[in-house]
């Protein structure tokens, strides 16, 4: 089997793998992912997958289809009362952002324009979590984040043919869920070290 496949194999995955601390630690109820953030990306890799398979597809196509799974998993479980309920105009800022990315989503046919609006507006969907994690670190798995950003490593390393439109989502992938898993974690860590001093 080809190495790109099977890096592509392995990082959806792992991205899959993911959700099950996450779901968990959501049931337990210590985890309150962001229904904006989760919402607004479900659509957002929608578009993004069909927008990578329109304009020549790799491997790292895979990762975006296990992500909007988890998503989709999780998007639920915050309308059956599970998620953050606090929003604030970042959160309606991000949901305009992704209404404005979808509309010339539907008036274009430029697929890497629409590729680079809708993993912009992605990354500006992770605004509200990141700023809530910043807030309440205790309210995301940081073990979660980090095995997703684990996936997008090998997601980037699944592209045979590196060009901007097999790249930009699981790179984009990676600085979010990096930065959202290591602030979760190191916040966590200094908030315990704090109690215990």
């Amino acid at each position: 089997m080809d190495t790109y496949v099977v890096l592509g194999l392995l990082s959806g995955i792992l991205q899959i793998v993911s959700a099950v601390p996450y779901f968990r630690s959501i049931l337990r109820r210590e985890t309150k992912p962001n229904i904006v953030s989760q919402s607004l990306w479900t659509v957002l890799q929608v578009i993004a997958i069909v927008a990578q398979l329109q304009s020549g597809w790799s491997w790292s196509v895979l990762i975006l289809v296990a992500t909007t799974f988890n998503t989709t998993v999780f998007t639920y479980l915050c309308l059956k009362g599970y998620g953050y309920k606090e929003y604030s105009w970042i959160d309606y800022g991000c949901f305009i952002a992704a209404v404005i990315a979808l509309i010339v989503w539907s008036i274009t046919d430029n697929a890497t324009l629409v590729l680079i609006i809708a993993i912009g507006t992605s990354a500006c969907a992770s605004i509200p979590t990141i700023v809530k994690v910043w807030k309440h670190p205790e309210t995301e798995n940081a073990t979660a984040w980090l095995i997703m950003s684990l996936a997008s490593i090998l997601s980037i390393l699944s592209v045979s043919e590196r060009s901007l439109n097999n790249l930009i989502a699981p790179t984009q992938y990676f600085l979010e869920s990096s930065l959202i898993g290591w602030v979760a974690f190191l916040k966590s860590y200094f908030v315990l070290r704090k109690k215990e001093l």
